[in-house]
């Protein structure tokens, strides 16, 4: 539950919010879910080594 939390903050927190120009949009977003994927391995990576 705690795990889903913080992904559904993380979402939030990098959710693009100024829908400018759409090229710009897009970037944000791919930056966006690709921190997102690597805080999600960091999270697996500690949850295995427990």
């Amino acid at each position: 539950m705690l795990f889903q939390c913080r992904v559904a903050k993380e979402i939030w927190s990098l959710s693009p919010t100024n829908f400018g120009k759409e090229k710009e949009v897009q970037s944000d977003c791919q930056q966006n879910v690709k921190e997102l994927i690597s805080l999600v391995k960091k999270d697996k990576s500690i949850l295995t080594s427990i």
